[in-house]
């Protein structure tokens, strides 16, 4: 009987978490628009942590991105920096299929996923090398992108093995401004002032 009890309950449990599982939907009307050939553009850099099962800290890190698009193809050069002193090397492709789907492939994967966009989110599906502090080993990868402003978005990445989480990153990316990016952000704060202050013509 009281087995039975537990079994309905991790059931329930279950349900319920599968019930509250996100979809890149619910972002859709959700600003600032997030596009990732405008964010990963020219140089990133990035700082997350890794966590284990249980939520205790294994691994922290540094990456260094330089991005460019020829057309609808992307490529982003990273260098990871681990708290251990390991350094990675990976190239990141990203494909646009249309205004909503991408392509994605991890050079130290050898396999390609798929993204999708909405609103100011993107959900990413594909598999990748990370150090986790005491091995080195191919992930599966679950990537949300939040988009904070034009140059900055926070990432949660759950990593998982034969379908099993292993443990989360915890990722805060920024682009590096160029002086036409500053110009042009001051050129639209000017205007957004100007219109809370007399109105639209």
């Amino acid at each position: 009987m009281l087995n039975d009890m537990k079994i309905s309950l991790v059931a329930l449990l279950l349900l319920l978490l599968g019930c509250q599982a996100q979809n890149i939907e619910d972002y859709a009307l959700q600003r600032p628009l997030f596009d990732p050939q405008a964010f990963y553009s020219g140089h990133l850099s990035g700082w997350g942590m890794y966590t284990d099962r249980s939520g205790v800290v294994r691994q922290r890190f540094r990456i260094e991105m330089e991005a460019a698009w020829q057309q609808d193809l992307g490529k982003l050069q990273q260098t990871w920096r681990y708290s251990t002193g390991k350094v990675a090397q990976r190239i990141v492709t990203l494909k646009k299929l249309d205004e909503h789907r991408y392509r994605i492939a991890a050079s130290d994967a050898q396999s390609q996923g798929e993204g999708r966009v909405a609103g100011n989110s993107a959900y990413w599906n594909y598999r990748f090398s990370f150090d986790d502090g005491s091995e080195v080993a191919v992930r599966q990868v679950e990537q949300w992108s939040y988009a904070i402003d034009a140059n900055s978005v926070m990432q949660k990445i759950s990593l998982k093995k034969y379908g099993l989480p292993m443990g989360e990153l915890t990722v805060f990316v920024q682009r590096t401004l160029t002086l036409d990016d500053a110009v042009e952000q001051v050129r639209d704060s000017v205007e957004q002032m100007r219109d809370y202050l007399f109105g639209r013509p």
